[in-house]
């Protein structure tokens, strides 16, 4: 992913609280643009009605638990998940390529009511950041999310458990090279890049959440919300 043009000039605040909210300032943090008067942004802002929309993306690196969160707010909020490596993985693990991919994950995102697994807009673009409302960034301890990848991948070979369209866990150094590393640099780099990111989209409410009593407050707070409307 690479930062848009002219990212340092639109400098990022670190927390936007809503007074009087202790349950949203438990939940994680937001980030806002700062923008200059006049100065118009490049997606639609969208008028919500409380600081979570129904349009959820869940982002994170691979052991953070966005499978767990983004299916549990899907479950708990009656709310389609989308998991977009099962549209990317066919069998044998063929990704079906970046434009296919964009065109299904366009489709699955179409209205509202939905709760995606991951953005992978490295390969399309910022679509789904385009269309959604909320987002979860979860930026756990990279210690922590290592120790879980780790221990989840060992017990899906173990177990010879079965992913998408018939795939399983290859080898460890097929898991290392194209999971566990890229897991290891993709937390980092989110810290680097995803504030930049966030700012070419001032719409978005963005929770940044770094501990799993975050991640479980973020969840509590939303469906609470979510029984209001």
């Amino acid at each position: 992913m690479q930062d848009g043009a002219g990212a340092r000039d639109k400098p990022v605040l670190p927390v936007v609280l809503l007074s009087g909210d202790s349950t949203l300032a438990h939940a994680g943090e937001i980030y806002a643009e700062a923008r200059r008067p006049n100065q118009r942004s490049s997606s639609p802002a969208r008028p919500t009605c409380s600081p979570f929309g129904m349009r959820i993306a869940v982002i994170g690196p691979s052991g953070s638990g966005k499978t767990w969160l983004s299916s549990q707010l899907a479950e708990n909020l009656g709310l389609r998940h989308i998991e977009i490596d099962a549209l990317n993985h066919g069998p044998n693990w063929e990704p079906c390529g970046p434009d296919e991919l964009r065109e299904q994950v366009a489709a699955a995102t179409n209205g509202d009511g939905w709760v995606s697994d991951g953005t992978y807009h490295q390969m399309i673009g910022e679509l789904v950041f385009e269309r959604a409302e909320t987002v979860a960034w979860l930026d756990l301890p990279i210690r922590r999310v290592m120790w879980r990848l780790v221990r989840r991948t060992h017990l899906r070979k173990k177990q010879g458990t079965e992913l998408w369209h018939g795939n399983r866990e290859g080898p460890w150094r097929e898991s290392i090279r194209y999971l566990i590393w890229p897991s290891f640099k993709r937390g980092f780099e989110n810290r680097r890049r995803l504030p930049a990111l966030f700012a070419r989209h001032p719409h978005l409410s963005v929770h940044r959440l770094r501990s799993d009593e975050a991640v479980r407050s973020f969840a509590e707070a939303l469906q609470a919300v979510r029984a209001t409307r």
